[in-house]
């Protein structure tokens, strides 16, 4: 997501405020971020208003889309295919269900090993937060509603719709720290506030799907009409060349190349316009368009001079067919 404003706009600054203004919840957070950025750049505040706050912010977006998702699995699973992706297609199947057969294992053994009611990320996650809950005082509103003030902004929650001013109550389904403090002042569980997503019964329910291994051809039960029907490969007409097999990768993808002079090896310009070559640099390179080239000497390729050509060489030797003096009587 910061990839994009990075090689557009070539500005730390800028790609720090744009990653500030997308993960904001509240919408005068976010408005201050890009009130910032609209006196340091203008034109990537207009480009990110063009795009539409509802496609990147969290602040204005219209679904619970954003933080959903820790990884890219598309990503994920390229990366885990690399070198798999080489071999044979029924060699690929077998390698994918070996792997995901001990992917389960894996995540199913360590679901049960959890004791806590709630993930271990999520666990890590709220005992952050807790610990900045504890300075903020609580007041009550009624029975479900609650003030809470951090020295800030403040929060006010509702514990029977799960909200909060900050917004980060509802988009997570996580409480927020005015939500933990809320809950504390109550002596209610912190369970019952928190989604089936982070719970160790969903995770361990998630993998409880057993993945077997296929067998051995031989030992498969297949009909006869499937076995009767002979089928062949498709037409296919290898490229010529040697197969690719790494993906070309997009513009931006790697980042900006920093190119170096070959003269003095600095960057931010090339030989063309160098102005501090090295002392045993002899001059400046000349610039091809003030300074126009040199004509191009050519040299006899019979004696090696310059001026003329082999037709036109006074010390070639004539031959013998040509050469007045030695003609046979």
């Amino acid at each position: 997501m910061n990839m994009n404003p990075k090689n557009r706009f070539k500005s730390q600054v800028v790609c720090n405020l744009f990653r500030e203004a997308s993960k904001a919840h509240r919408e005068s957070e976010f408005l201050e971020k890009m009130q910032e950025l609209s006196r340091i750049n203008r034109r990537a505040f207009e480009y990110l208003m063009r795009v539409g706050p509802h496609r990147w912010s969290r602040a204005y977006c219209p679904v619970r889309r954003y933080r959903g998702m820790t990884s890219n699995i598309m990503e994920c699973m390229n990366n885990c295919l690399r070198y798999a992706r080489q071999l044979p297609i029924t060699t690929l199947v077998e390698y994918i269900r070996d792997m995901m057969q001990k992917w389960f294992h894996e995540r199913r053994d360590a679901a049960s090993k959890n004791t806590t009611q709630l993930s271990r990320w999520a666990t890590e996650k709220l005992t952050k937060k807790n610990e900045n809950s504890h300075k903020y005082t609580v007041r009550l509103i009624d029975h479900v509603n609650f003030n809470v003030k951090d020295g800030e902004k403040d929060g006010l929650v509702n514990l029977a719709e799960k909200t909060c001013s900050c917004r980060e109550f509802q988009n997570d389904l996580l409480p927020c720290c005015h939500a933990l403090a809320a809950i504390r002042f109550c002596k209610k569980k912190l369970g019952d506030f928190c989604s089936d997503f982070y719970k160790t019964s969903t995770w361990l329910e998630s993998y409880s799907g057993v993945i077997f291994p296929v067998g051995h051809p031989s030992e498969w039960n297949t009909p006869e009409e499937v076995r009767s029907e002979v089928v062949l490969p498709p037409e296919w007409r290898p490229q010529a060349g040697r197969p690719r097999k790494n993906r070309v990768p997009s513009a931006g993808e790697h980042g900006r190349r920093t190119r170096y002079c070959t003269i003095c090896n600095k960057s931010g310009h090339n030989r063309q316009n160098c102005s501090n070559p090295p002392g045993g640099h002899l001059g400046n390179v000349p610039d091809p368009e003030t300074d126009p080239p040199p004509p191009r000497r050519r040299k006899c390729k019979s004696c090696g001079q310059e001026g003329h050509n082999i037709r036109t060489c006074p010390t070639r030797p004539y031959d013998n067919l040509t050469d007045p003096d030695n003609d046979v009587e």
